[in-house]
């Protein structure tokens, strides 16, 4: 079986900060840091339809 983490928020729009165009993805989300970008592989305790605009420290992964 493959892992499980806590929150997957599926279909968002991610900036890396690189300045690079914005992307879609799927971001995992696991004892409050980000665990992952790109496509989701886990299986999640709740998954969170894009619905607003958040921020993430791209230093330490805090989501906030």
């Amino acid at each position: 079986a493959g892992m499980t983490i806590d929150i997957i928020i599926r279909n968002a729009r991610i900036l890396d900060g690189s300045g690079a165009p914005a992307f879609e993805g799927d971001i995992e989300i696991d004892d409050g840091r980000i665990r992952s970008v790109g496509s989701a592989t886990a299986t999640a305790r709740r998954w969170v339809p894009r619905l607003r605009p958040f921020s993430v420290n791209s230093t330490s992964g805090q989501v906030v």
